[in-house]
């Protein structure tokens, strides 16, 4: 479990890599950084589907795509400071969360054994 972990630690580094290399193989134009990019692309894949085989899929990709995207700022957009990059504001602050009333307020009747979910009797086929 601890290297699914790992690997998909690994896969997020790597997603940093294959990006911030395509960015510098200007259309894949210069062959050092489109071979780099091809290679780390691979690799990342590579490892997130290691990692697949052990962890939910959604939770992979959300935390791989997570860390290509806080990971690759302050190579892409250098001349911003940290505390501007939206990712990494999100992560200090997130969007507060819908608060949900008590549930001694919600007015919802108990169904009984005779109804259905909707609230409705239920018909017994012969």
């Amino acid at each position: 479990m601890i290297s699914a972990w790992l690997d998909l630690l690994l896969a997020g580094i790597l997603e940093v890599v294959w990006s911030t290399c395509l960015k510098e193989s200007h259309g894949f134009s210069s062959l050092p950084w489109s071979v780099a990019t091809i290679a780390g692309m691979l690799a990342s894949f590579w490892f997130l589907a290691h990692a697949v085989k052990v962890l939910p899929l959604g939770t992979s990709y959300v935390i791989w795509t997570g860390i290509g995207a806080v990971g690759g700022l302050p190579l892409r957009h250098p001349h911003l400071p940290r505390t501007r990059h939206p990712p990494a504001v999100l992560l200090r602050r997130p969007p507060p969360l819908r608060h949900h009333r008590p549930q001694a307020h919600r007015l919802k009747k108990r169904r009984t054994s005779a109804q259905n979910s909707r609230g409705h009797e239920r018909i017994e086929c012969p």
